[in-house]
């Protein structure tokens, strides 16, 4: 039996006071009368059998008897509209069986005359039985929604209501949770009105933002996989012009098939055969593209004109040829099958096609530079890449490329689509990254500053955004490399030396200095980006020229934006900006003391040379003059 009441709630299975399954054993109706008309109405004497009771709050057992008198009330014309009376349009005959959801208290007369809800066996039973089993034998949530997809063709609405109120929180906090949920709602055998409640409410819950960022995620391949199931052929509609529209605003296309790549192919198809305006754009959200051709860029993919992930059905080599001196080369014949569009090309081109490509290959040293983007390339059937190209055509591009990279990059291209697509500012950018940050490389750190470099620089969100990626410990060396050179690289410059952005980056350095994820690239912080970009921006000097700054604002940390607060404490003292350098550097246990010194000096120029010297030691310590060393 149910115990658990809660007030106010939207599930009449938890609000209700009592819950009973009857049976009509009489029914003595009167005379319809007219009394306002469309309405008629009739007196109805019924005796009822409690066969069970599944909530209670009086002494109701199973088998008594209650007699009372009702009004039942009826239309007049054949216009459709509620009728008032929880009993009226119900067949009160005998034998009728009827699941009724009263609250408060009162006598049982009182309870089953006047009740929130009266529906018939066939439309509640089977939802009370299985609410029943979940609060008697303490159910979990996966164990409810398996028991559910048993008898899922006998549900209506309260089941849904009842499940999604009593572990709502949970199930939109995880997507582990949510799975069986999703299971549900796409069980073929789920009828029609317990399917449009799960529907509704799911989405209402996402709506309201109750869902994590994977809950999302999870629920948009739950609506397009009930665009191919037949019998959920009445949603269809409603799930692409409502459900999914919602839906793809919030939640890019390469994040949500990020692990599902075959579900993401399965959803164009189901599309594919669709003609409203909603699915066009569900379309353009599957599969975004790159539009802009920028031949003057450094980044790759905005210079290329085609950009294509491909698959190798068939190769074909022939023997090495001495093509020069320690030089071989070969030609292969491949057939390539284009399984996805970045750029470039009009609808997916159908069927596989024969490429022709030329490979090198050094037969002198292990490393000498060979001509050729498709060289060093294992083309083997089932191999994938991304191939790009800066040709008239495809066939050009795919014959001879800018660049070939296995399809590993593919992921970090579909945010960069998706980026472009929607013209997304670098905060969000960044956001997206960081969920793929081990998978990044130099070509999304490329395109990263050739859309945002310039503007982090100059505008401390654009900063704090696009340099916080370098203190992420998760992101690849590849691409963090990439990102400091080319920021460093452009910090220098004369317009930006004591830019906002600069003083970002400089930060983001001095932590770089302290991470064991980033040693392989301490000691380019040190002999290169360190002085080129910290050390210009905190003394004051650039190649050897005062920069035009005043005193007070060499004396500011390169760490941090201006601000007006206290003045900047004493970089020995716990939690300054001085500390967490010294911090730093003591991590970088690759760096020479003499480096360490200089570097701490130039963070710090408040600092006189003699007590720098003598504050920071052999590891960043404070360090007092001992016997026999050089004194003031």
């Amino acid at each position: 039996m149910i115990s658990v009441v809660v007030a106010g709630s939207r599930s009449i299975v938890l609000s209700a006071t009592h819950i009973l399954l009857v049976q009509v054993v009489a029914a003595q109706p009167g005379p319809w009368v007219e009394t306002d008309p469309p309405l008629k109405q009739r007196n109805v004497d019924l005796t009822l059998r409690i066969e069970r009771v599944f909530k209670r709050a009086t002494d109701l057992t199973d088998g008594a008897e209650v007699r009372i008198a009702i009004v039942d009330y009826g239309r007049m014309t054949s216009r459709v509209f509620k009728v008032p009376g929880p009993w009226s349009e119900r067949r009160l005959e005998p034998g009728a069986r009827f699941v009724v959801f009263a609250s408060g208290g009162g006598s049982p007369q009182e309870i089953l005359r006047d009740p929130k809800m009266v529906l018939t066996d066939a439309e509640a039973l089977a939802d009370m039985e299985l609410a029943d089993e979940a609060e008697v034998e303490h159910l979990s949530m996966s164990a409810q929604c398996e028991r559910a997809q048993k008898v899922a063709a006998r549900l209506g609405f309260l089941f849904p209501e009842y499940l999604l109120e009593r572990h709502g929180e949970t199930i939109f906090a995880n997507a582990e949770e949510f799975e069986p949920v999703a299971r549900l709602l796409t069980t073929p055998q789920l009828g029609n009105v317990a399917r449009n409640s799960l529907l509704h409410l799911v989405n209402t819950a996402a709506d309201g933002g109750r869902a994590a960022p994977l809950v999302e995620d999870r629920l948009i391949r739950a609506l397009f996989h009930l665009l191919a199931l037949p019998e959920a052929a009445p949603f269809a509609e409603n799930v692409v012009k409502v459900y999914l529209k919602n839906r793809i605003g919030r939640r890019p296309a390469w994040l949500t098939f990020r692990d599902a790549p075959a579900e993401r192919e399965r959803a164009k198809q189901v599309l594919a055969g669709r003609s409203e305006p909603e699915a066009a754009a569900i379309q353009d959200w599957l599969a975004p593209v790159i539009v802009d051709v920028l031949p003057d860029s450094r980044s790759l993919l905005l210079r290329a004109t085609h950009v294509v992930r491909i698959v190798l059905t068939a190769a074909q080599p022939a023997a090495w040829e001495r093509s020069g001196e320690a030089v071989s080369r070969r030609k292969v014949q491949l057939r390539v099958r284009v399984e996805e569009i970045f750029k470039g090309v009009e609808g997916k081109p159908d069927g596989e096609r024969a490429v022709g490509i030329e490979q090198y290959r050094s037969d002198g040293k292990t490393g000498t530079p060979v001509p050729g983007a498709w060289s060093g390339m294992p083309v083997e059937a089932g191999q994938g890449f991304v191939v790009l190209g800066v040709a008239p055509g495809l066939q050009a591009a795919l014959e001879a490329p800018q660049q070939v990279l296995p399809s590993a990059v593919a992921g970090e291209v579909r945010l960069v689509a998706a980026a472009e697509r929607d013209r997304l500012a670098a905060p969000t950018v960044v956001e997206w990254s960081k969920t793929i940050a081990k998978e990044l490389g130099s070509l999304f750190a490329d395109w990263l500053w050739a859309r945002h470099g310039e503007e982090a620089l100059q505008k401390w969100s654009a900063a704090d955004a696009v340099f916080s990626l370098l203190e992420l410990p998760a992101l690849a060396e590849a691409a963090r490399n990439t990102l400091a050179g080319l920021a460093v690289s452009r910090a220098a410059a004369e317009p930006f030396r004591d830019a906002v952005g600069v003083r970002r980056l400089a930060k983001a350095l001095f932590r770089l200095l302290g991470m064991r994820e980033a040693a392989g690239l301490h000691d380019k912080a040190v002999s290169t980006w360190l002085p080129r970009s910290c050390v210009c921006t905190a003394t004051g000097r650039s190649r050897g020229r005062r920069c035009s700054t005043t005193p007070s604002a060499r004396r500011q940390s390169a760490l941090w934006p201006p601000t007006r607060a206290a003045p900047t404490p004493h970089r020995s003292q716990p939690g300054s900006k001085g500390a967490e350098i010294a911090a730093c550097l003591v991590s970088a246990r690759s760096i020479s003391r003499r480096r360490r010194r200089s570097l701490s000096a130039a963070a710090s120029p408040s600092l006189s040379p003699w007590r720098a010297r003598h504050r920071v030691g052999a590891w960043g310590a404070r360090r007092r003059p001992g016997p026999g060393s050089w004194s003031r």
